[in-house]
């Protein structure tokens, strides 16, 4: 086939389960196969395949990576997978340090791409909602730092201008940035 394409996503179902599940059919229809690298916990990933994949290998048998104690190991493997394609479509679930170690990770790959699914680059709740239930519509940092100390979920979350400049740093490299929505 074509190589081996590498997603990036969280292990939760939902739209981005859908539309991963869809673009992982439709490159294996062009000859290449997907390997999923999902985020497992607030310092932890795990490799997965797709529900229908042609690979015979158990990944779900694996035990998840932690990112702070085997980062080493991660880079050594995706080194040795050389996939051909790198699509981040979420962190979400990740630490801040944890989400800033795997973008480093990514970014040493020769080329990868970004999904903006959600606003998790700007928000730590990824959806720019107040914790009372109202939009806020992308207000400055300081009024996102505001709605942090009122969030009592809150815990080790980013200064929203160091989250916004890191993602911006991380979405610059990106070889292609999708947003699918307005």
């Amino acid at each position: 086939g074509e190589g081996v394409a590498l997603f990036v996503t969280h292990d939760w179902s939902g739209g981005i389960e859908t539309h991963t599940e869809a673009m992982a059919r439709r490159l294996r229809a062009e000859g290449m196969e997907v390997v999923y690298l999902r985020t497992a916990g607030p310092d932890t990933v795990k490799l997965g395949l797709p529900e229908d994949t042609g690979i015979d290998f158990a990944a779900g048998s694996l035990d998840p990576i932690s990112l702070t104690k085997e980062a080493g190991l991660l880079a050594e493997f995706l080194d040795w997978l050389k996939p051909s394609l790198v699509h981040v479509h979420s962190l979400a679930e990740l630490s801040w340090s944890s989400a800033r170690d795997l973008m480093a990770l990514i970014r040493r790959l020769p080329a990868y791409d970004c999904t903006l699914h959600d606003y998790s680059a700007a928000c730590h709740r990824n959806h720019l909602v107040r914790p009372e239930g109202v939009y806020c519509r992308m207000p400055e940092p300081e009024v996102c730092r505001d709605c942090i100390r009122l969030d009592a979920k809150a815990d080790g979350v980013p200064d929203p201008a160091e989250r916004r400049a890191v993602f911006a740093e991380f979405l610059a490299g990106a070889r292609r940035v999708y947003a699918p929505s307005d």
